[in-house]
């Protein structure tokens, strides 16, 4: 997916979640966060294949489901030091986001998903 759509599902997602449940709109800073982790992954994998030649595809560590909770838990110490825990949520959800569309994205198309695992 392009990066502006891994942003609109993120920021739609997180809207919708934020209105139905807490009855009001994302703040500044929630936004924020939902634009730094609706692009994330891609900012720290595409540059990794594209430059450096590390991986073929650019998906590996930003896609790892290993890797993938101690950048939530990076999130949530940010989040706590701020003392604005929404924060963390916004980020986790629009990084889970974006790696549930990028698999889903090739179901859409008609193909096949491409699960990969990095040696």
């Amino acid at each position: 997916m392009w990066p502006w759509e891994h942003l609109a599902v993120a920021y739609v997602l997180y809207s919708l979640i934020t209105n139905v449940v807490v009855r009001e709109s994302p703040s500044a800073h929630e936004t924020v966060a939902v634009v730094l982790g609706s692009q994330l992954p891609d900012l720290v994998d595409k540059p990794l294949a594209w430059m450096a030649g590390i991986t073929e595809t650019g998906y590996a560590i930003g896609y790892s489901i290993f890797v993938a909770p101690f950048v939530w838990l990076v999130a949530y110490g940010i989040a706590r030091r701020r003392r604005s825990p929404r924060l963390a949520g916004a980020f986790s959800l629009a990084y889970l986001s974006h790696l549930v569309t990028d698999v889903r994205n090739p179901l859409r198309m008609g193909r096949e998903p491409e699960l990969r695992v990095v040696p």
